[in-house]
Formats: C-alpha cells, structure tokens, sequence
C-alpha cells in the first residue's frame, strides 16, 4: 500500500510526520508545539495511522496523559482511520489494522507498572502527548519499553515550566543537534508566521496574561513561578475620585456567617475600580437587605452577580429588590474562571487597571496562584489558607467591563 502524507495538513504536521517516517530505528522526537490552533493531537493521529498501514505487523502505543483523554483520542482515531478499515475494542482502548498492525491507547494516569507488559515492535512507535504534564515517574517505566526494540519516541507537548523530563529532553535535542544524534528536538514556534499576522499576534498579545502568551501562542516554556498577578502596584492611582458616580457593582458570594467573604467591588464609567467591600458576618437574608438597600441608593447602571449554587437564588432575590438598575448573572465554571482571572491578569500586566490602595486586595492578589493538573489544564486558586473573594468580584466586573473583542481565526495555506 501507497499511502502518502495529506496536502491538507500544515506544514509543521507534515514535516513532523515525514521526519518521523524517514528515521532510522530509536530515534526519539521532542516536539514542542504552542496550543492556539497548532493541530498537535490531530498530527499525532494520523502520524500512528501511517505508521500503522505502513508497517505490517507492528504494535505501537500512544499515550495521553489521562483516562478521559486516552478514551478520547482512541475514539476520534479510531473513526479517522475507518476508510482503511480497522477494528476498535472501546473497553481496551485498542485498535487492530487488516495488516495485522495494533495501537494500544494508554493513560498517564494509570499506576506506571502497567505499561511494562507492552512493547512497541515491527516499526512501531511509541507517541506520548502533552508529555510536559505526564510525571516522570512514567517515563521511568516508559523509556525501557521504547529500548526493548529500539523503538521511535515521539513527545509532543504544549511547554510548561522550565522543569521536567519533558524539558530536559528538548534541551538536550536543542542543544546537541545533528543527524546523528539520538535525540531530536522540534520546535514548532518557528512556523508561527505561517499560522498568524502580526495584527493576530498582537491580538492574542492584548488580551492573554504574558505567561499564557509565551506557552499558548509562541510555543515556549515559561520561567513563571506561579505567580498571577503582575505589576499590581502600577494600578493603585492616588487620583481617584472615590466618591463619583457608580457605573457597575460586582458581588462574589460567600457563604456569610463567619465563613467565605461576599466581596463587592464598584466601578465608575472611566472602568477604575473606586470602592471595595468585603463581609462575612450576616445570614443571606441580612446580606441581601444591606446590598439592595445601597443600591437603590447610589442606582448603578447593572449589577453583575455570581449565579453558581445559592448565588442562583441571591440573583432572584436580587431583581425583586432591585430598583431602576439591571442585574444579571455570571455563571464559574472552571472554564470562565480561567478566562476571567487571565484577562484580569492581562489588565494588570497591559496597565489598564486603576484601583484604589486596599490592603486586603492587593493581599489576596499576591497570594493568588496558577497550577498545572496532569492534563495539561491551568487552574487558578488562592494560596492555601488564603482567601480569593475580592479577586473574583474584581475579575467579574473586569471582564464585564472588557468584552471579548472577538476572535481569530487561522487560515489554511
């Protein structure tokens, strides 16, 4: 069988798999590749498959770094390779070609032990995907599987932090390139023009946080600590006017009571934070009374609440009370999250945000963190033992203030 490499890939997918194709036997890909658009997965996919048609007989493995995305991607390659006719075992995760071939799907997050009773043969290869978020406790009981019988590797991973097998590896490729070498190192940050305009570039510039930037866009690892917040000093302003007209009030709810903090931030129509409150001492019903009652005081343009749980029926009580404002929700999921604490990042690190000298804020700013899981997903959080709910109700009304300026789109060459 003939089988040669789609037209309809990028560039960087085609050079990936025609490298891969032509090596010699244990040579070993360290692919790093930024997230926005890149088609990382999609290129890894139909890598295995041509190695699968290609090479009768042979078993490869491919690894992704949890058991949801293991299931995930054996699924969608399993459907990509249905014209060359395949069978798929959905509860092993197992994919069988007319040749003969195999590709076993395998998580990261399964106990290590279990991938040493496979072996990459016959030309197989072995693929582990987002390899910067896989722990190197893996690679311990990996790597002797890829040497049984010199088997290719080929990591692809979105960087992370300058730590990690992951990174060792590109750097020992980056720094010992060569034919000859046994580790090869490609960097995909160098087909970026191709991908998107300066004017795009830019655009992503503007709105992500520096470091989201750097990993997500131009495809390179961070020298981060963790930290969220940046240049938070450049945003206390002593000019001002504390006492000017409410534009829009943002509430992050707490449970009251001496527990979580409900926090409210007010924003005049300049998008300058100038007042902060902060409460935990009444019953909802007390809370509710003490916000509606001030703001059919001060009647602020709209009020924008969180809606998740009990701030569902906060947000009911709230419109019946509510007189001559709008109110509305703003539903967190981890998802929203994220997006709202980066753009609010990006406000700070751009200068854009202007807010009064408020210890308890600035406080909970430094304490805030960003983390990696193992499935290659940012989350943000408070440091342990400190609170976040000022930062939430400021990054509500920041990202209600600042709306997605829309998005785009990459083209196809």
């Amino acid at each position: 069988m003939v089988v040669k490499v789609p037209e309809y890939l990028y560039h960087h997918q085609r050079d990936l798999i025609k490298a891969v194709l032509e090596a010699d036997k244990g040579k070993w890909f360290v692919v790093k590749a930024f997230r926005q658009n890149a088609g990382k997965t999609f290129a890894l996919q139909n890598l295995i498959i041509f190695i699968a048609l290609t090479r009768p007989e042979s078993v490869s493995i491919f690894i992704e770094p949890t058991n949801a995305q293991c299931a995930k991607v054996a699924e969608e390659t399993a459907k990509a390779a249905v014209g060359v006719g395949v069978r798929f075992n959905g509860s092993t995760n197992t994919l069988r070609f007319q040749n003969g071939s195999m590709v076993l799907f395998k998580s990261g997050e399964s106990d290590p032990a279990t991938v040493r009773g496979y072996t990459a043969k016959k030309g197989g290869i072995v693929i582990v995907d987002e390899a910067s978020f896989i722990k190197d406790e893996y690679f311990n009981t990996l790597f002797p599987v890829v040497q049984k019988f010199k088997a290719t590797l080929v990591l692809a991973s979105t960087p992370d932090n300058q730590a990690g097998t992951f990174y060792n590896l590109y750097k020992k490729g980056e720094n010992e390139q060569g034919t000859q070498n046994r580790v090869q190192s490609i960097n995909w940050s160098k087909y970026l023009h191709e991908m998107f305009t300066e004017e795009e570039l830019e655009f992503y510039r503007s709105i992500y946080s520096a470091r989201r930037f750097r990993t997500e866009v131009l495809g390179e690892f961070s020298d981060s600590d963790g930290e969220v917040f940046k240049k938070v000093d450049k945003a206390v302003r002593d000019g001002i006017d504390l006492y000017g007209r409410i534009d829009l009030v943002s509430v992050d709810w707490g449970s009251g009571q001496g527990k979580d903090y409900t926090a409210v931030c007010y924003w005049n129509e300049k998008k300058e934070l100038i007042k902060l409150d902060y409460f935990n001492e009444l019953s909802p019903v007390e809370q509710i009374e003490k916000l509606t009652s001030q703001w059919n005081e001060i009647r602020p343009r709209k009020v924008i609440v969180e809606q998740n749980s009990i701030g569902a029926v906060y947000l009911d009580m709230i419109k019946r009370g509510s007189n001559g404002y709008r109110v509305e929700g703003f539903q967190t999921d981890n998802k929203s999250k994220n997006r709202i604490i980066d753009k609010l990042a990006a406000g700070f690190e751009h200068e854009l945000i202007h807010m009064p000298k408020h210890e308890e804020l600035i406080h909970e700013l430094a304490c805030y963190e960003e983390q990696t899981t193992k499935s290659g997903q940012r989350t943000y959080n408070a440091r342990v033992g400190a609170h976040d709910d000022l930062v939430m109700a400021m990054a509500i009304g920041w990202d209600e203030l600042n709306p997605e300026r829309g998005h785009y789109s990459v083209r196809v060459h």
